[in-house]
């Protein structure tokens, strides 16, 4: 056990800023190793990158940036008692600490677009209604929670904090719900649908945070101490954060989701392009009779016609020859001393030492 004096913080009621550096550093570490294994999956794969990958992308390198205007603040004096700041760091932390806020809502929208894009190209539908509105409340949320705050007053935080959960569980609610709306028309066993339901479930995790986040909000009210009590909504909406993002680049690599060898759409007609002739090829291969293999995309299930392989080697029977089937009888014959079933007489073909001729007449006499 390390004394209190070697400690790099001391968490006391008037002290929580430790809580905000350990947070904020788990969370960030977390979604970037995450994104670096879905980047090595699909290199490993040979996946082209899609929208999807490009928006995740832009959600981590937001969060990156939070991250950094986060622990600034924290370092300046965050999570401290207004008795023990420097009064002239006030302001500054609560510059600091306003844009991390502002970016780490922005950083959560964003991965939810990445994910309604995901979707979309999961199940060839178009969804670009979804995630325009999506992306529209989540700039309405940035904007929300820290417009009016400017120092030294902010009034309303808690309310603040009520309205991003009321957003966030809405919008989460939606994402869980689309791969329910899309997969009803798609023909493919249950057991797969059940696999693809469970995985885009991990999102209703987000709903949890977003309830937590209401509570510590409310926690604010009852305090009474801003400087001390906004570390908990803080604290919670980084997880909250770092959540999202491992989900984000976490869900693309779960193959079961893709392994379906049907993903056609029996009732919708806006299947792109691309599944249509996904699907017609994938029909003719199997009308030929050949087998066909799924190739690693995570849009759908491409169909390869494999190669037919060669027919083994098999021996051929020798051809069939009547000198060497007489020699062979013939051969018997003389060594067991019996004439052979079906052909000549030893006698007949095997001639005289002296001679060289048969020795067997032609035409016998009858017996007596």
């Amino acid at each position: 056990m390390s004394e209190a004096g070697t400690r790099y913080e001391v968490i006391t009621s008037n002290n929580q800023s430790a809580n905000v550096w350990v947070c904020g550093l788990i969370s960030v570490l977390f979604a970037t190793a995450c994104m670096f294994a879905r980047i090595a999956y699909r290199a490993r794969l040979g996946i082209r990158s899609g929208q999807d990958d490009y928006v995740f992308w832009l959600a981590w390198a937001v969060q990156v940036i939070q991250s950094g205007l986060l622990l600034k603040a924290t370092a300046l004096g965050l999570g401290k008692n207004d008795s023990i700041v420097a009064a002239d760091h006030v302001s500054s932390i609560q510059t600091y600490a306003a844009a991390s806020t502002v970016l780490t809502v922005v950083s959560i929208y964003v991965a939810k677009v990445s994910m309604i894009l995901l979707i979309s190209r999961l199940f060839a539908r178009s969804l670009r209604s979804y995630y325009a509105a999506v992306a529209v409340v989540g700039v309405a949320a940035a904007i929300q929670i820290q417009a009016g705050c400017v120092y030294p007053t902010c009034t309303k935080v808690a309310s603040r904090y009520y309205a991003n959960a009321a957003l966030d569980i809405a919008t989460e609610v939606l994402i869980i719900g689309l791969p329910v709306y899309c997969i009803r028309d798609v023909r493919m066993a249950k057991v797969h649908k059940a696999k693809v339901l469970a995985t885009f479930s991990a999102r209703s995790l987000m709903v949890l945070f977003a309830g937590l986040i209401v509570w510590s909000a409310t926690r604010i009210r009852e305090t009474g101490k801003l400087s001390t009590s906004i570390v908990l909504p803080v604290v919670l909406l980084q997880l909250q954060l770092g959540l999202s993002l491992c989900i984000c680049a976490i869900v693309p690599c779960f193959r079961m989701i893709f392994q379906s060898t049907d993903i056609v759409s029996t009732t919708s007609g806006d299947l792109t392009r691309e599944g249509k002739q996904i699907s017609n090829h994938s029909n003719r291969a199997r009308s030929f009779g050949r087998p066909t293999q799924g190739t690693g995309t995570d849009t759908q299930i491409s169909y390869i016609r494999q190669p037919t392989p060669p027919p083994p080697d098999i021996p051929r029977k020798p051809e069939h020859s009547a000198q060497r089937s007489q020699d062979t009888s013939g051969a018997a014959s003389h060594t067991t001393g019996r004439p052979s079933e079906g052909g000549a007489s030893d006698s007949s073909l095997v001639p005289s030492a002296t001679t060289g001729l048969s020795t067997k007449p032609l035409v016998q006499a009858p017996e007596a």
